[in-house]
């Protein structure tokens, strides 16, 4: 009797796990549920307009305003209950809309991004009753698979940010923590940095992000079943700081429902509040984000 109430106790501590702290941006250092064996999807779309530099607006003639709009598909897929491999093939649409001579001015470039190939390692795990305390190590490799040689209609090769890749191999290293409270709320948190090889459409500077993220489940109150509708609401703050250059730093509400126990849908806006980089570069004015995941039967 008391075998089986311990792997009840696990159970439920396994589908709340994934079931509560899975933020929009930041990584979970969980390798349970939709961390382990899933498909997830997202739509982003983010919105830069005029100049910036040195933390401050700067005029810009051509009145530049720029969106990017991805849908990256992510699959981890666990080989070991602390070991997942994670594979990222982004599709990427980029715009720019610029005055000129003749009128307004749209280019266009679309197509695939740059591939990366992460793998996850579960360091360290502490679990009680609806709570639990785990670590975890990233690393990896983006590829550059992307074109970085595209021209516009005059045959013109365009700038790096328009380029769909950098140009580039980039090892991305990182570290996360996730912690979930028997209070309804969890607490996550990332490092990662990235090594920059240099190419012909990067800024060719390392850099690193990182991520604090605080989640709370709005809906059950108490979570007793895998039947159950959940909804989580989160609150993130997103860095960013290139070496050479400056940093960003964004606020991200976000909110989650998870209808089903192998289905999730989430929706995040992120608006930066600090943005201080040395070179002149486009504003950022905001991020939307929509996706779901999709846990994997086998």
């Amino acid at each position: 009797m008391k075998q089986v109430a311990l792997i009840a106790c696990i159970l439920i501590l396994t589908v709340d796990g994934y079931a509560q702290v899975l933020p929009f941006h930041t990584n979970s250092a969980l390798t349970i549920g939709f961390e382990e064996k899933a498909i997830r999807s997202f739509f982003f779309r983010a919105k830069f307009s005029g100049l910036r530099q040195n933390g401050r607006s700067i005029a810009d003639p051509l009145d530049r305003e720029m969106t990017v709009t991805a849908a990256p598909v992510a699959v981890p897929y666990a080989v070991h209950r602390t070991l997942v491999p994670i594979a990222i093939v982004p599709f990427v649409s980029k715009n720019l809309s610029i005055d000129s001579p003749a009128g307004r001015r749209s280019i266009d470039n679309r197509g695939v991004g740059d591939v990366t190939a992460l793998l996850k390692y579960a360091a360290l795990q502490w679990d009680r009753l609806n709570e639990t305390r785990r670590l975890a190590f990233f690393g990896g490799v983006k590829f550059p698979t992307a074109s970085t040689q595209a021209k516009d209609d005059e045959g013109q090769l365009l700038p790096a940010p328009l380029q769909l890749g950098t140009g580039a191999y980039e090892v991305p290293l990182g570290v996360a923590f996730t912690m979930q409270t028997p209070y309804r709320i969890g607490i996550l948190s990332d490092f990662f940095y990235n090594i920059n090889t240099d190419g012909q459409a990067s800024t060719g500077t390392d850099s690193f992000r990182y991520d604090v993220a605080v989640s709370w489940r709005g809906y059950p109150s108490d979570y007793r079943t895998f039947e159950e509708n959940v909804l989580n609401f989160y609150l993130e703050l997103n860095g960013h700081h290139e070496l050479d250059s400056g940093d960003a730093l964004f606020l991200s509400p976000g909110v989650q429902f998870i209808p089903l126990r192998n289905v999730l849908f989430e929706l995040s806006f992120q608006k930066p509040i600090y943005q201080n980089f040395r070179d002149v570069r486009p504003g950022s004015d905001y991020t939307v984000g929509a996706g779901f995941r999709w846990l994997l039967p086998f």
